[in-house]
């Protein structure tokens, strides 16, 4: 197979409204060494081998920021902010920006990472980049114990149908049609620990993180 050229950039969705975790904002919880969550899925994006990686957060998102950067010393040059306006939609908005900072990039791949997913590491997400560049797949994710995870790497080949997404929905919908398609090796899997299925998007696990280390 051909190795497909060309950039891979990164995405980390940041823009909800955190309705799950009542007032407190869970990208904004701190963990047992007072680490905030986005500053820890941030910190690990960066440490891909992605070429650029932009942070998506809503128009009021400034404590978002300011936490994602407080990580960050220096700021690293492939890391940017970007702004999602229609936010409130849910995440196809966030994924429609990520597409579009994909598109004017030049990118081969874009990489969807979640903000409340803290605990996925570079390591990981290089692989993920490897699995691609040695593949002809439209998509790349994680499993474990069967089940697919997150993040996951989209080909350019699918970054139209990724812009055609509304509502409160992400990509699921686009890999079970790959999955059940005829050719097989357009849905690409690696095995992954744990981590691609933890998120911490409840008041409970919210508990859970403040534990960690």
């Amino acid at each position: 197979m051909i190795a497909p050229e060309g950039r891979i950039v990164a995405a980390i969705l940041a823009a909800g409204r955190s309705s799950r975790t009542g007032s407190q904002h869970k990208l904004l919880a701190q963990d047992a060494l007072g680490r905030a969550m986005i500053s820890r899925t941030v910190e690990q994006v960066v440490a891909s081998n992605a070429d650029a990686v932009r942070l998506f957060v809503a128009t009021d998102g400034d404590s978002v920021v300011a936490s994602a950067l407080s990580g960050l010393r220096p700021h690293p040059a492939q890391f940017s902010i970007g702004t999602v306006p229609d936010a409130a939609e849910g995440m196809a908005a966030s994924v429609r920006a990520s597409v579009a900072f994909a598109h004017d990039q030049g990118a081969a791949g874009l990489l969807i990472c979640l903000g409340d997913m803290p605990l996925v590491q570079s390591e990981l997400m290089d692989a993920l980049i490897t699995a691609f560049r040695r593949s002809r797949a439209d998509a790349i994710v994680p499993v474990h114990e069967g089940r697919r995870g997150n993040p996951t790497l989209w080909a350019s080949s699918q970054f139209d149908t990724l812009s055609r997404l509304e509502g409160d929905t992400g990509g699921r919908a686009i890999l079970d049609a790959l999955a059940a398609d005829s050719d097989s090796r357009r849905l690409f899997r690696i095995v992954g620990d744990a981590s691609v299925l933890t998120d911490f998007d409840t008041s409970e696990r919210l508990t859970t993180f403040a534990r960690l280390t």
